[in-house]
């Protein structure tokens, strides 16, 4: 049977952040002119309600793709909000769409944005194999372009792929491309997701000393930009780590921070969990 602490580092944040690449990009007026203008009207009511309603803003940009097929911008958006609903399948039809089109227009930028995006898909599907070509895919046409900030948000992605996979080497090598491109480009807002996803790879190492590193330089970039939520996840695996580490002081301490940052948030569900972790530290439970 998985110990406390153990299942406690099974949660970790196996994916931080991974981030799905929206483009914006200018639609080309192959449609009838009364469809055209009827498919712009719905792209407006679908950017207004992305926020707000994001169901209402699904059934816009449907009816924007309907309307004008070949919308690149709106089958992008409509496969975006899709993969945020969880429906993969309807948000992968959508992304091999918006593929499909950026290859017929020798669009080099957006076919490496649209294989990014099933290469998330995929991973969030469980097919690494599949997420793994796709994000090497994306990584190449990135590399050709020379788009230095999509190479590194690539790598990340990889790291990720490899992360989940147990493939804790070639993960840390990803991530650490990606930390080293994102520094080039001055990208700290960047920089806290590489330390921690290398703070995760550590941890799962078993080398508590550079995962604990890794976590702090991801908590002062946070701290520094006011990511509270993201404070939260660090300070959570923080107490997990030294819960594993058998400094149940610490442990409380961080834990109390994580929960105090959730509840903050509205994360209520997260913030239950981690006090159930906290209530369960050996010197804290009643003799």
């Amino acid at each position: 049977m998985m110990s406390t602490a153990s299942a406690r580092s099974a949660n970790i944040g196996r994916i931080a952040l991974a981030l799905l690449v929206w483009f914006v990009l200018p639609t080309a007026q192959s449609a009838a002119p009364d469809n055209h203008a009827a498919a712009a009207a719905a792209m407006q009511r679908g950017e207004a309600a992305m926020n707000s309603n994001p169901k209402e803003a699904i059934a816009a940009f449907r009816e924007a793709v309907t309307l004008e097929p070949d919308n690149m911008d709106g089958w992008n958006s409509l496969g975006m909000l899709q993969a945020l609903d969880n429906n993969l399948d309807g948000a992968e039809t959508a992304f091999r769409k918006f593929l499909a089109i950026a290859e017929a227009r020798g669009d080099r930028a957006a076919i490496a944005g649209a294989y990014a995006n099933l290469g998330l898909l995929y991973q969030n599907r469980g097919d690494l194999m599949l997420a793994e070509e796709m994000q090497k895919k994306a990584l190449d046409g990135n590399t050709a372009l020379g788009n230095k900030g999509a190479m590194a948000d690539n790598y990340g992605n990889l790291g990720l792929v490899y992360q989940i996979g147990a493939r804790l080497l070639e993960a840390e090598a990803m991530h650490k491309k990606s930390l080293e491109l994102n520094q080039g480009l001055g990208r700290t807002d960047h920089e806290d997701v590489n330390y921690l996803n290398l703070g995760v790879v550590f941890t799962y190492r078993g080398d508590s000393i550079q995962a604990e590193a890794m976590y702090k330089k991801a908590l002062e970039i946070d701290v520094s930009l006011e990511r509270k939520g993201n404070q939260a996840i660090i300070y959570r695996d923080l107490g997990t780590l030294y819960a594993n580490r058998g400094d149940n002081a610490q442990a409380a301490a961080m834990y109390r921070k994580a929960i105090a940052l959730y509840r903050e948030t509205g994360a209520y569900s997260v913030a239950q969990m981690v006090q159930g972790w906290l209530d369960g530290l050996p010197f804290l439970q009643p003799k």
